[in-house]
């Protein structure tokens, strides 16, 4: 869940970029290994037990808890009850198959079949045919997303063809078959599009209902030690609604100058657009940024957007290099007033922004400062980049209806 949120807050790399360089060898030269002492190891042991036994009750704990909530939801008479209980993975707290006291929980196939009720119940309901396209349970045990409903992305087009990414399971197929005037009709449509909307707001604000209708024990034990219960809450819901888009992946394909070299030149001014779009509407950093890449996969120059990558970029550097080694009180302030902020405007770059303004965090950024190189700032390589936007949302993090 921690690894989302921070990836939810575009944080994730400035601070693993930090911490590798911190640990780093200088060159030419070499460093002896520590051999920790019997009194250093033995204390690390006790750790470690400690802990697992505290996990052991807090799992249980939870597990009780998420079971009473999902028979409750999925006895209700509300779809949007059963789109919720069908993201209930109660069993990844379980990973250790040889857990003696492991009890029977609801499988995959159970909840993939609560969420195909809910959305054929819930036709017009644009969160739940979201969820059902881009959350099914996988049902595979594989780490790959099931296959996209067919119903779920009609459904999706019909109630929201102003969304640019209500296209982007349309475009996939077109680009499968080799239709190329397909693909490019598609791409006109998504760069005509006024908003792109992967209705994060939604989900947050459904998941955070459930906690208040069904409130659980504290869980800052395994989570994060010190964090109000509240914005645990809420960036659980942000974690998981990281996972509230189609993939990205066939859009950087279809876009490809080398890929589809003998393309219609206008299908590259459509991709030029959708990459404004996507980095000045999107309202995740997420978004945000790959609309900054694809940009510079089509060699295309804008100097507003340039600047406002740079100002993403400094405040990312920013906000990390000045949190401090206090035991992480900075960081956990840092936490809810991005918290307060988001809830008044779901822009997550300007939320940061007030964010770091309330903390005396912002500072001007220098005219010719440019960011250290970093991977994710780099344009992708349709051909070498893999369908990561595709990898279930179970297989990579936990939703928070739990």
């Amino acid at each position: 869940m921690l690894r989302r949120t921070l990836i939810a807050l575009a944080l994730s790399s400035v601070f693993a970029v930090a911490g590798a360089e911190e640990t780093k060898v200088a060159a030419g030269t070499t460093s002896e290994p520590v051999v920790p002492s019997p009194a250093d190891d033995a204390a690390a042991k006790a750790e470690e037990a400690r802990f697992k036994a505290q996990y052991a009750q807090w799992r249980a704990t939870a597990t009780k808890e998420g079971m009473a909530r999902y028979q409750s939801l999925r006895e209700s008479a509300a779809p949007r009850d059963w789109a919720a209980a069908s993201q209930m993975a109660l069993e990844r707290y379980w990973d250790d198959e040889s857990a003696a006291d492991k009890p029977a929980l609801p499988t995959a196939a159970e909840r993939a079949e609560l969420l195909r009720n809910a959305a054929a119940a819930a036709p017009d309901d644009t969160l739940i045919q979201w969820m059902a396209l881009t959350h099914m349970p996988n049902t595979s045990g594989g780490c790959a997303a099931p296959t996209p409903d067919p119903d779920a992305t009609a459904a999706v087009m019909r109630l929201e063809p102003d969304n640019a990414l209500a296209w982007l399971p349309s475009l996939k197929l077109a680009a499968s078959v080799s239709d190329a005037q397909g693909v490019d009709t598609i791409l006109a449509r998504m760069a005509a599009a006024p908003r792109v909307d992967d209705h994060t707001v939604d989900f947050v604000n459904l998941s955070l209902d459930l906690e208040k209708r069904f409130p659980t024990s504290p869980t800052n034990m395994p989570v994060m030690p010190g964090v109000d219960q509240a914005d645990l809450d809420f960036y659980g819901a942000l974690g998981s609604a990281s996972m509230m888009q189609p993939s990205l992946y066939p859009l950087t394909q279809a876009c490809g100058r080398t890929e589809a070299k003998n393309a219609d030149p206008r299908r590259f001014a459509a991709c030029a657009d959708i990459a404004r779009t996507f980095a000045l509407k999107g309202n995740r950093f997420e978004l945000q940024r790959a609309g900054f890449r694809l940009l510079k996969q089509l060699g295309e120059t804008d100097p507003e957007l340039a600047l406002r990558e740079r100002q993403a970029q400094w405040l990312t550097h920013i906000v990390s290099a000045d949190l401090g080694d206090d035991g992480g009180a900075r960081f956990r302030q840092l936490l809810h007033e991005f918290h307060v902020a988001w809830r008044a405007n779901p822009n997550e770059f300007e939320a940061m922004q007030a964010a770091a303004t309330k903390l005396g965090l912002m500072s001007p950024m220098p005219p010719n400062w440019m960011p250290e190189s970093h991977p994710d700032d780099e344009p992708e390589t349709p051909s070498e980049t893999p369908d990561v936007g595709e990898t279930s949302a179970e297989t990579t993090d936990a939703p928070p209806q739990s």
